[in-house]
């Protein structure tokens, strides 16, 4: 029996779980291209249910998230989350309404959901899925951080330990922390929308005339460009306060914001963005080490949009009061369709392949035992057993071609030449020796944000020329923000200074690149040489060997098992997904080379 979990909002997709396996899981964009979509996730749910190869009758469950007042508005108003989408991603340029809508939604996010609001978006939700050819199914409603908490125990190495979820704002609420047991989360303590980090940096974001809930990284990127100062004299530093574990700020979003363009007036761009910085990593870490210090666990799993913060990652992931850190790698909202599947799944599998009929209350997340306000402690949410739990070695969860599909999708492009190598790592790894820019499509699609070896563009890292051309011939970026590594875990222990012999197949987690080898990564590292390293030990399983063939032909060349790994997209753009997309990218694009699984491309 199948379980589909769905996300309708902003980076809408679908991902379909079987007996406890993660079958699909993709992202509306990539069928669209429109970056980031907010549609309700159409293809996404087609794609999986052909990957599958089942019928809408084939899925027990459908699960989803969030159905406070601002989203059940959008369901209902559909026009309305179109144009705060152009509004978000700049498409139209400031007015008042603008500005207005700008706020609006800040304010209406912090109004929880409500069994009206449940009602009319279930009654959206329910003529969506039959326009698919849904009709006989139970429809699970999942609170938006719980599913992002779900996700992150789901799919934990560990079986007990602390969960997080930090976001801006979800059903009202800006985060919670706990404990979980095997399929048995304990929230201890939950954060008002008032009190959001996330919001927090996202008016940092757009204060610094960057897009919210997309260019976070660029302003973590920025603060390596400023000046240290110490904590004490940071302004910025005095508008959270953590006490126990609860999350407070001094004003409500909309006072904060003012309050935040004040201080900007102050301080130059990069060095508003360090003091930022500064105030997500001594927050999180400090209420992490409280959580550590109140409940005796040492391992932590870590989701929701804030967790994609690399740099307060790799803060936790070295703190003294942590033995393990696990972040869900689709941390955002982009990741709520699996989460929701994943805690349909907690709660539903009581006997593996058989789903009970259950009811209303006992599909509520609120109804069990009942949900605790901000800062209660000790209210069960989840009653699965110990057994309820996923395996994620990869995140290879999209669609994949085989080779009738590419060579039509060849046939169709007239100006280039391929032919298929017999060794077609040797021979790339030969060319990005050589200072070629090589488009790499392998495989499955990646799911989440992050090119992990699939729909890649690889290179040298150690060229600062080579970046400044990806730079400026295709992914538009800013000059501050580097490129990431892939590499071996042998790679990783000569040149990181913080390696502990743990791989980061999933891009998670920062380090520090040691002095010396600076130069031989300028093209991957940041002023401050940090980087988000893809670190690969090679025992990743059977999805990884093209990737690890490739590294380890590299090392030969080279010396050492490393190259630049960006996704495979324009600036603006969503990941690459299928062969002729790929095709269409080499051919639009000043780059000579593209990888098609084993087909060798090139441009007449």
């Amino acid at each position: 029996m199948y379980i589909l979990g769905i996300w309708d909002g902003h980076d809408s997709g679908a991902a379909l779980i079987e007996n406890g396996r993660i079958v699909f899981a993709a992202n509306e964009e990539r069928f669209t291209r429109k970056k980031l979509d907010v549609a309700f996730p159409d293809n996404s749910i087609r794609e999986a249910l052909k990957f599958a190869g089942i019928t809408p009758a084939g899925v027990a469950v459908v699960a989803i998230s969030t159905s406070d007042f601002s989203k059940t508005l959008t369901r209902v108003f559909p026009g309305i989350k179109r144009r705060y989408y152009e509004i978000r991603r700049r498409k139209v340029e400031p007015s008042p309404f603008n500005r207005f809508s700008k706020k609006a939604k800040v304010i209406l996010t912090e109004i929880g959901p409500s069994a009206p609001t449940r009602w009319a978006s279930g009654v959206v939700v329910r003529k969506c899925l039959k326009k698919l050819g849904f009709s006989k199914y139970q429809l699970l409603w999942v609170d938006h951080h719980m599913a992002h908490a779900a996700s992150a125990v789901c799919t934990s190495p560990d079986q007990s330990g602390l969960v997080l979820s930090l976001d801006g704002i979800g059903d009202g609420l800006s985060g919670m922390i706990g404990t979980f047991d095997g399929g048995e989360i304990k929230i201890l303590s939950k954060f008002k929308g008032r009190d959001s980090l996330g919001i927090f940096f996202e008016h940092v974001t757009n204060l610094l005339n960057m897009r919210e809930l997309e260019d976070e990284g660029k302003v973590m990127a920025l603060a390596s460009f400023g000046y240290p100062i110490p904590d004490a004299q940071n302004p910025l530093l005095k508008l959270f306060s953590v006490d126990g574990l609860e999350i407070k700020a001094r004003h409500h979003a909309t006072g904060l914001y003012k309050r935040l363009a004040r201080i900007l007036t102050l301080y130059p761009s990069e060095q508003f963005a360090y003091m930022a910085q500064r105030v997500l990593e001594v927050a999180i870490v400090k209420l992490v080490a409280n959580a550590c210090a109140a409940t005796g666990r040492r391992r932590l799993a870590y989701a929701g949009g804030v967790a994609s913060n690399i740099k307060v990652n790799m803060l936790l992931k070295n703190h003294p009061a942590l033995d393990g850190l696990h972040v869900f790698p689709h941390m955002g909202d982009g990741g709520l369709a699996l989460g929701a599947a994943l805690y349909a799944d907690l709660t539903l599998a009581l006997n593996r392949g058989s789903y009970p009929r259950l009811s209303a209350a006992e599909l509520d997340p609120r109804a069990t035992r009942g949900a605790p306000a901000a800062g209660a402690v000790g209210a069960v949410l989840t009653r699965a057993p110990a057994t309820a739990r996923v395996k994620m070695d990869d995140l290879f969860l999209g669609p994949a071609y085989d080779v009738a599909e590419i060579e039509r999708a060849l046939a169709a492009f007239h100006h280039v030449k391929y032919e298929r190598v017999a060794d077609i790592a040797s021979r790339t790894a030969g060319l990005i020796a050589d200072g070629k820019i090589v488009l790499w499509f392998q495989g499955r699609m990646e799911y989440g944000p992050r090119a992990l070896g699939n729909r890649s563009i690889l290179a040298l890292p150690g060229s600062a020329q080579l970046k400044n051309k990806l730079n400026i011939a295709l992914k538009k970026r800013v000059w501050y923000q580097p490129f990431c590594p892939t590499m071996l875990s042998d790679a990783a222990a000569e040149v990181l200074m913080d390696y502990g012999g743990v791989d980061n197949r999933f891009m998670t987690v920062g380090y520090k690149v040691k002095d010396a080898y600076a130069d031989r990564m300028v093209a991957v590292i940041n002023a401050d040489n940090s980087c988000r390293p893809q670190i690969l030990s090679g025992d990743e399983g059977p999805a990884y060997a093209r990737t690890l063939d490739l590294l380890g032909k590299i090392r030969e060349r080279t010396g050492l098992g490393m190259v630049l790994n960006t996704s495979l997209n324009k600036h603006g753009e969503s990941i690459i997904n299928t062969p002729r997309e790929a095709l269409a990218l080499l051919t639009g694009s000043p780059f000579e080379v593209l990888v098609l699984e084993d087909f060798l491309v090139w441009k007449e």
